[in-house]
């Protein structure tokens, strides 16, 4: 590292909560000796003592040994002994965190700690950003993982119960499929996987007061299961698991074998071999049943009911001697691992020579060690925890145990909770997990229930990517739609009657009984959904391929929820944010359903199928899909494209009926289909036939002037829906424009276009994905682009891998290139990773190297205002600085892309929203002005999110939407940084920019930072991206048709673009900025700070990038030195 590199801090406020919302981790601090921590509570009738204590060192992170506590009055002050501390990460354990796992990515090993040192140098002072997913989820394991998933295991050591070897450690089963017990107790193949080196922890559990401790060695984001019915990947000390399965049937035979086997006689026949004082021949067994107890009539109702017979001798008293005949085995332990059997027989055991007072448990002793031990070993089969096992010595000379052997005493219970008391770092080794995919669960040797290990063109891939954090972009061109989705079969969602969420009134049931009596007399397929997002994609999957195939139609096809994790069940890597439930997911099914009988077009039907999944998907918990939806203005079905998401109130209305129908009711009237952002691509040809006058038209043909027509009517329509609707959509991107390389395009003809280790393709999915190829492979342009418009990808489908270099923070020029070239190369680094497009990875290695901060850096290195900036001349030197940056970012992928043998990337540069990272310290976002200098920031949040009521207690505005079902919005009040930082006249916010100075200022950032030019001012070999950037214009100022004309001569010379009104009111139901007085801004921030005693300079990430790039904000740049 390089010497005295300073940790930057986090912009106070909304810096922190940014970090703490998407990348920071909990981090254990463990002190040398225990460290005495003092503290005061108030004395609670509600809870015992010793549970306040616990509450109140764990709102503080700490864990603790011991405590003490004396009462004062009302208040109790406590003192305990703590052992650790967990902490939320700093910016410089992240930056080494994340160094650390993307330097691994480097092949040769020699250079990983040059690697290491320069991206961790960069990071450590923010001159280096990488993306939210990679700060989130970079660390040392990165090498063992694929783009898409991380995995969560078990140390190899841990035994499970299994059929074909009983007990036995995943480490000896590796790559095997075993029958395991599953989180429903059915018994159910899983296959063992192997998941390379991750760091352990000893996590250990208690019951009540019992001194019986079980610890199970697991990774920190392991799957467990919670009694409270929730599921986490993010346990912690003081969770209590949920019971294994424990409803197991008692077998009869079992039974009376461990009668026998705990009480009864068994000998050898004399008749058959008699010699004094040895039993030779067949083995008969009796019992004796001492006693006339509620014990001794059930013995005698499980022995009638075997039909023994038996007799009541003299010399027994009175008692009934039970004769069984000839029993082979009957005093041996059972070899079998038949649940129920085994429940009966260690019920039978424990009711002849068992505890009878021992709660609601069973306690069985014995002197017999190989007995004691299969008991330990079995119990988890029959649905019992061993909570004690005890070895009490022989007492000398008193004859308390016979022949002098000690005694086992064991006890046993059904739905034992087990409590988390302790959870240890243990270093790194190899790990393991079943993948069991109908519960995704599985039960441990000692019989503790856990959980197993948790990515376009076509929905069903589209819908993986985005439950996997990804934005998916994705062309309706006419040519491209393979699917007719009115070819579905009837499809019926289903639960169980049982699950969480039917119980609670959330879903009603529809059993998959119950569909199988509705549709008797039809073909029905069933398909039982895993709790997985590979699973819920699997369900779209058979959905979307038996539409294409066409001959289903008259088929039911029952998709089965019943093993979905219930709502609010945590969800790993987003602070364990609630998990929405099978519900969203059903009912989108539902939803889709519908469009077997829509008489939807193709284009249309796809659409809505996109649109109903991406509803459902909340990323991580807390965010809303992003999506990408593009139309060639070539189809002549395109207008319909560019109204589909307007209010049906406008529809044939003018552009001035409408303006007077939003000023009389501006909230009165909502869009459809608000997950994607939609856009037409054009080309030359478009702008050429839209530019082009009667006289230009003349002697063209009857074609070309018809073209020429329909190129007008959908610049005009895309004007007036944009302008007067509201929305700034839909956007143009410019796709002759992107950079397109279709070398090695024609191997995709042989389908296998996506596919990971992770996720497999269905055999008849593959007629569906060859066709597909095939219809990319013969358009004009194969390429669109992602959500928010900054990197060119192959319409089969592709990656972002992003990253932002500030070189406002850079120490300086010389640093601020090496932090270009340093992110280049960890780029390529993350390319070599397993992924579902990973064939496509390979072909053309894409990344994109940003920038953001751009405007500080431009007034703190240069002196440049927006004024300036945009003057070419003036700020010459700015914009070869620029370009400096851009041949450094080209230079470096070719000299990294050779040393490691792979495709030189395609495309290296862009400038992405940042909206998140960006936050982190204040900066403004990619290449965006501030949005206004006083305004609101809302902020989307589900519904039954904590940090709802923690913010409006804190005196935030809080409003709860009524089209974005299930979704509230927080306004966080906001003043940009750079509007304090003394720029005078030179400070320009977004609105008070022309429009044709923000495409001048496009057009610079195209020239010298996505493509670049050689010393003689020549365009180099085209190897960039695009610019995300949102123009923003004030209506009231700019007419309609000055609009227009600025969108037509401004769109056509750059490669995409989203316009956006700088207004009060939208088609939507809230805009993500919306304007304050001062007076306004200040009387919220005063109410805030009386709360907080500290002002919050902006909101939180805001995930919903309006129009095709995300909103702006500032704050300052703090630097420290890291303590």
């Amino acid at each position: 590292m390089k010497e005295k590199t300073r940790a930057r801090h986090y912009a106070k406020g909304i810096g922190d909560a940014v970090a703490d919302r998407t990348i920071n981790r909990l981090v254990a601090h463990e002190f040398r000796k225990p460290k005495e921590i003092q503290y005061t509570i108030g004395a609670r009738d509600d809870i015992s003592i010793e549970k306040a204590v616990e509450e109140q060192a764990r709102s503080q992170g700490y864990e603790y040994d011991e405590y003490r506590v004396k009462r004062r009055g009302d208040v109790l002050d406590v003192t305990i002994q703590a052992l650790r501390q967990k902490k939320k990460e700093s910016w410089a354990d992240v930056a080494k965190r994340v160094a650390q796992g993307n330097s691994l990515l480097e092949p040769r090993e020699e250079r990983r700690d040059a690697e290491f040192d320069a991206l961790h140098h960069h990071l450590r002072q923010a001159s280096v950003l990488m993306s939210g997913r990679h700060l989130q989820h970079g660390d040392k394991d990165q090498p063992n993982r694929n783009i898409e998933v991380f995995t969560n295991c078990l140390h190899g050591s841990t035994e499970i119960l299994t059929q074909e070897y009983g007990n036995r450690a995943l480490n000896q089963m590796v790559g095997e499929v075993v029958t395991v017990k599953s989180a429903d107790g059915t018994w159910r193949p899983a296959k063992i996987n192997e998941h390379g080196t991750q760091e352990l922890f000893d996590i250990t559990l208690k019951t009540g007061s019992s001194k019986v401790r079980k610890t199970v060695t697991a990774t920190a984001n392991h799957r467990w299961f919670l009694s409270n019915g929730e599921v986490t990947e993010n346990l912690k000390v003081g969770d209590v698991l949920r019971p294994t399965h424990a409803d197991v049937g008692i077998d009869a035979e079992g039974v009376v074998h461990g009668i026998v086997f705990g009480d009864g006689t068994a000998h050898k026949s004399r008749k058959d071999s008699y010699r004094l004082g040895v039993s030779s021949g067949r083995t008969y067994a009796s019992i004796r049943v001492c006693k006339q107890d509620s014990v001794a009539d059930e013995l005698h109702e499980w022995l009638d009911h075997a039909d023994y017979k038996h007799t009541t001798p003299s010399h027994a008293n009175g008692d009934r001697v039970y004769y069984l005949g000839k029993v082979p085995y009957i005093k041996e332990l059972p070899f079998t691992r038949d649940p129920e059997y085994l429940a009966g027989f260690i019920y039978g055991w424990w009711l002849a020579d068992g505890y009878k007072s021992y709660g609601s448990g069973l306690e069985i002793s014995t002197a017999n060690i190989e007995a004691a031990n299969w008991l330990e070993e079995h119990a988890a089969y029959a649905g019992y925890n061993v909570t004690s096992h005890r070895v009490m010595e022989r007492n000398e000379d008193d004859g308390s145990f016979q022949n002098g052997k000690a005694l086992h005493v064991i006890r046993l219970r059904k739905n034992v909770a087990w409590k988390v008391e302790s959870i240890n770092p243990v270093g790194a080794d190899a790990v393991y997990c079943p993948e069991e995919p109908v519960t995704s669960g599985f039960t441990l040797a000692n019989g503790l229930l856990t959980g197993n290990c948790s990515t376009s063109a076509v929905s069903f891939l589209t819908f993986y990517l985005l439950l996997n954090g990804s934005g998916v972009g994705r062309a309706y061109d006419d040519n491209l739609m393979c699917v007719d989705w009115s070819n579905l079969p009837v499809v019926i969602p289903v639960i169980d009657e049982s699950h969480q969420d039917v119980l609670s009134g959330q879903i009603d049931a529809f059993s998959v009984r119950n569909a199988r009596h509705l549709y008797a007399h039809a073909d029905i397929v069933e398909f039982r959904v895993p709790d997985s997002r590979e699973g819920w994609a699997k369900a779209i999957e058979r959905m979307e391929v038996m539409a294409f195939e066409g001959v289903h139609r008259n088929k039911v096809l029952l998709l089965d929820f019943s093993d979905v994790r219930p709502r609010g069940a945590p969800i790993g890597g987003m602070q364990n944010r609630p998990a929405s439930g099978p519900g969203p997911l059903m009912d989108a099914i539902k939803h889709i359903a519908r469009l077997r009988d829509s008489s939807m077009e193709p284009w249309r039907q796809a659409m809505y199928a996109d649109h109903y999944l991406a509803e459902c998907v909340l990323v991580g918990g807390a965010r809303r899909a992003a999506r990408m939806a593009t139309k060639t203005w070539r189809d002549k079905n395109v207008l319909d494209f560019i109204t589909v998401k307007r209010p049906l109130e406008f529809l044939g209305k003018s552009g001035g009926e409408i303006a007077q129908m939003k000023q009389e009711n501006p909230w009165g009237y909502m869009g459809f289909l608000w997950s994607s952002n939609n856009s037409v691509t054009a080309d030359d040809e478009f702008w050429k036939l839209v530019k082009a006058t009667d006289e230009d038209l003349r002697f063209e043909s009857d074609e070309t002037k018809e073209l020429a027509l329909h190129a007008k009517k959908v610049l005009d329509t895309i004007a007036e829906a944009s302008y007067f609707d509201g929305t700034g959509e839909p956007g143009i991107i410019n796709q002759d424009k992107l950079n397109q390389r279709n070398d090695g395009l024609l191997d995709y003809l042989d389908g296998d276009f996506a596919e990971s280790e992770r996720y497999k393709l269905d055999e008849d999915t593959k007629c569906l994905t060859s066709k597909l190829p095939e219809k990319v492979v013969s358009a004009k342009y194969t390429q669109i682009t992602n959500p928010c418009g900054e990197i060119s990808l192959m319409m089969l489908g592709g990656y972002c891998v992003i990253a932002d270099v500030v070189p406002f923070h850079a120490q300086d020029d010389d640093d601020a290139e090496d932090a270009f070239r340093t992110t280049t190369r960890a780029l390529i680094r993350t390319n070599l990773m397993d992924a579902l497009y990973g064939r496509e990875v390979k072909r053309t290695n894409r990344i994109g190297v940003g920038i953001t901060g751009l405007h500080e850096y431009a007034y703190k290195r240069f002196g440049y205002g927006w004024k300036d900036i945009v003057d070419e001349g003036k700020s010459k030197d700015f914009w070869l600085m620029m370009n400096r940056f851009k041949r450094a970012v080209a230079e470096e992928a070719e000299r990294y892309a050779k040393e490691l043998g792979v495709s030189v990337p395609h495309t290296d540069t862009t400038i992405k929203p940042a909206g998140t990272t960006s936050k982190l310290f204040g900066l403004t976002e990619g290449a965006h002005l501030p949005s206004m200098r006083e305004y609101l920031r809302w902020v989307q949040f589900r519904n039954d999110d904590p940090l709802i009521q923690t913010y409006a207690d804190k005196g935030y505005p809080v409003r709860k939407l009524q089209v974005y079902s299930g979704t509230t919005i927080v306004g966080f009040p906001t003043q940009p940084a750079i509007c304090r930082l003394g720029m005078g006249n030179k400070l320009v916010t977004a609105a008070e920019a022309t429009p044709e100075e923000q495409y001048q200022y496009l057009r610079l950032l195209e020239k010298y930072w996505i493509q670049g030019v050689d010393a003689e001012g020549n365009l180099l070999p085209d190897s960039g991206n695009q610019v995300s950037y949102t123009l923003k214009y004030d209506p009231l100022v700019v007419g309609y048709e000055e609009f227009r004309s600025t969108l037509i001569d401004g769109q056509s010379s750059v490669r995409c673009c989203s316009v956006m009104p700088q207004t009060d009111a939208t088609a939507f139901e809230y805009q993500p900025e919306e304007p304050v007085t001062k007076a306004k801004y200040e009387m919220i921030v005063n109410a805030i700070m009386t709360e907080e005693e500290v002002q919050e300079d902006v909101g939180l990430e805001h995930v919903d990038c309006a129009g095709g790039a995300c909103p702006v904000s500032f704050n300052e740049n703090q630097v420290a030195q890291e303590r």
